[in-house]
C-alpha cells in the first residue's frame, strides 16, 4: 500500500511532464548549471561569463560540480537531477520524521511516505522539479545531519557540504553553535573550508573574484522586487516601499526576525523539540535573506512531519480543530487544479491561481496582496506561534501554597510525541 501510494504519486508527477513538457520539464536553471560546468572545463571566466543571459551565482566548488554535471547530455542532466531530487525528497521526509522524535517502526515509515507523496506535490518541491534547482537536495543534507545523534563523529560535514554549493545553509552551523554543539559546528566548518581550499586549488581566479565580494552581490541573484521573492524584502517591496526607506525598513524587520527567530531555536532545542528549532531557523533564514524564492520554501516538507508531531500531542487531543494548522498547510501549499484551466486542469500552487474577476475591488486587491506574499506571511504566522507557545511553555504558573514543606507542583512541558 505505501509502495503504491509513492507510486502514484510519483506517476501523477511523470504524466505531467509527459502532458505539459515545455512548461514543466523545461529545467531553465539546470540549463545554466551545464553551460557554467562546460565553461569550467574549457576554461572560462565562471562569475565574468554569462549563460543564457544569467549569471552563475553558486560557489566555485558548486562550479566544480556543475563540470562534471556537463559531461552528461543536457536530456541526461534533466533525468538525473530530477532522480536525485526525488530521491533526496525521500531521504528528507524520513529525516523528518525521526528528527521529530517519532520511533522507527511500521508507523514512522507510513507517515514519512506520506509525508514524501505530499511533498513531492507542494510547490516549491514543483518548481524545484520544474526549474532544476538543487534545493531539495540542500535540504536533505541538513535534514541527515540532524538526524544524527550529537556523538556521531561525522556530524556537520552534510551541513558544510551544502554550505559549499550555497552559503544560506551555514546558517545552520550558527545553530549548532547556539545549541552548543560546538564538535558539528567544527565539522561543518572544516568540512566548508576544505571545499574552499579545493576551489582555490582548482579555479583559483573564480575563487578570488567570488570571495572577495561577489558572494554578496544579492542583485547577480535577480530582482529583489519580483512578485516571487518571498522574503521580507519582497514583502516589503509588494507593498510599495522604495529606495531607502524600503532598506532601512527591511533591515530593522530583518533583525527583529532574527532576534526572536534564534531565540525560539534555541528553546525549541531545549524542549527537546530539535525539528522545530531546525524549522525556525530554516524559516528565520528565508525570511531575512535579500531572495527566497519559492523554490526555496521546501521546507514546508518537513514543517508537515512537524505539524503531526504537534497535533498528535496536542492538549486539544480529541478535537478536531487541531487538525487545522495541518490542514490548512497542505491546501495553500500543494498543487491542485487550476481554477477556470481549459486544457486538462494544471495542477498550480495557491500563489500562481487566478482570482476571481467577479469579486469587488477591494476585496480583489486584499486577496492580490495576501496571494502575493503567502509564503513570508505564513512564516511570520507561524515564528508567532512558536514564540508564543515558547513563551507560554517558559512562564512560571501561579502555584496553590506549600503544604507541610512540599514543593509546589510544577506543570508538564508539552513534548513531542515520541510513540
Amino acid at each position: 500500500m505505501l509502495l503504491a501510494a509513492a507510486t502514484l504519486s510519483i506517476a501523477l508527477w511523470a504524466l505531467q511532464v509527459w502532458h505539459w513538457p515545455a512548461v514543466k520539464y523545461f529545467m531553465f536553471d539546470l540549463n545554466i548549471y551545464h553551460q557554467a560546468g562546460a565553461d569550467v572545463i574549457a576554461g572560462g571566466s565562471l562569475y565574468q561569463d554569462r549563460f543564457l543571459d544569467h549569471p552563475f551565482t553558486y560557489t566555485p566548488f558548486a562550479g566544480i560540480l556543475c563540470a562534471g554535471l556537463s559531461l552528461m547530455s543536457m536530456e541526461s542532466a534533466r533525468l538525473f537531477l530530477a532522480t536525485v531530487t526525488i530521491g533526496c525528497l525521500g531521504v528528507a521526509a524520513f529525516c523528518s520524521v525521526r528528527v521529530a522524535g517519532i520511533r522507527p517502526g511500521r508507523r514512522a515509515t507510513t507517515v514519512a511516505v506520506a509525508i514524501g507523496a505530499i511533498g513531492l506535490w507542494s510547490e516549491p518541491v514543483q518548481d524545484n522539479l520544474t526549474f532544476g534547482q538543487v534545493n531539495v537536495v540542500l535540504m536533505a543534507l541538513v535534514l541527515l545531519d540532524f538526524a544524527l545523534p550529537d556523538s556521531f563523529p561525522g556530524k556537520g560535514v552534510a551541513i558544510g557540504l551544502a554550505t559549499a554549493i550555497k552559503l544560506t545553509p551555514g546558517l545552520f552551523v550558527v545553530y549548532l553553535l547556539m545549541t552548543r554543539r560546538f564538535r558539528p559546528a567544527a565539522t561543518s566548518s572544516v568540512t566548508m573550508a576544505a571545499t574552499m581550499a579545493l576551489g582555490f586549488l582548482v579555479l583559483p581566479a573564480d575563487s578570488s573574484r567570488y570571495w572577495s565580494g561577489i558572494f554578496a552581490d544579492s542583485g547577480r541573484v535577480g530582482d529583489r522586487l519580483n512578485s516571487g521573492n518571498q522574503s521580507l524584502y519582497g514583502l516589503l517591496g509588494h507593498l510599495g516601499l522604495t529606495g531607502a526607506v524600503l532598506t532601512t525598513c527591511w533591515l530593522l524587520c530583518a533583525a527583529l526576525v532574527g532576534y526572536f527567530g534564534s531565540r525560539a531555536a534555541i528553546r525549541s532545542y531545549r524542549r527537546a523539540d530539535e525539528l522545530g528549532g531546525v524549522l525556525v531557523c530554516a524559516l528565520t533564514a528565508l525570511l531575512v535573506s535579500p531572495i527566497s524564492w519559492i523554490h526555496h520554501w521546501v521546507w514546508m516538507t518537513p514543517l508537515l512531519a512537524w505539524l503531526l508531531a504537534r497535533t498528535e500531542s496536542s492538549r486539544l487531543a480529541g478535537r478536531r480543530s487541531r487538525w487545522l494548522p495541518l490542514c490548512l498547510t497542505v491546501v495553500l501549499f500543494e498543487c491542485w487544479p487550476q481554477p477556470g484551466s481549459q486544457d486538462w486542469p494544471m495542477p498550480l500552487g495557491a500563489f500562481h491561481w487566478h482570482l476571481d474577476n467577479t469579486s469587488t475591488l477591494w476585496t480583489r486587491q486584499l486577496l492580490l496582496a495576501v496571494q502575493q506574499n503567502m509564503y513570508a506571511l505564513f512564516a511570520i504566522l507561524v515564528l508567532i506561534v512558536v514564540v508564543r507557545a515558547d513563551r507560554r511553555a517558559t512562564r512560571p504558573e501561579t502555584s496553590p501554597p506549600r503544604q507541610n514543606g512540599a514543593p509546589p507542583e510544577r506543570s508538564p512541558v508539552p513534548e513531542l510525541s515520541r510513540r
